[in-house]
């Protein structure tokens, strides 16, 4: 699941940098803060390459613990309601 996570992470990463890209490549006078966006992109690919799998595991493990907190209260309201 964790590699799963992690391919998504930075598949979302390298399509948010090939959008960046693309408007910059149409930009003919691109603004001092599209450049910088630009410039200053490259923290966020090496965090997905290398920690993305941290990420996808943290949201993989609340979420599988909120479907069971949620499979245990309706159980237990279901016990209540039994004559």
């Amino acid at each position: 699941m964790s590699l799963l996570g992690w391919l998504l992470v930075n598949l979302a990463i390298d399509s948010s940098h090939r959008s960046l890209d693309d408007v910059m490549s149409r930009t003919p006078t691109p603004s001092d803060e599209l450049l910088s966006k630009w410039q200053n992109d490259g923290a966020a690919q090496v965090f997905a390459l290398y920690l993305g799998w941290i990420y996808s595991s943290i949201y993989f493990l609340i979420s599988y613990f909120a479907v069971k907190l949620t499979a245990v209260f309706i159980k237990k309201i279901s016990n209540q309601h039994e004559p």
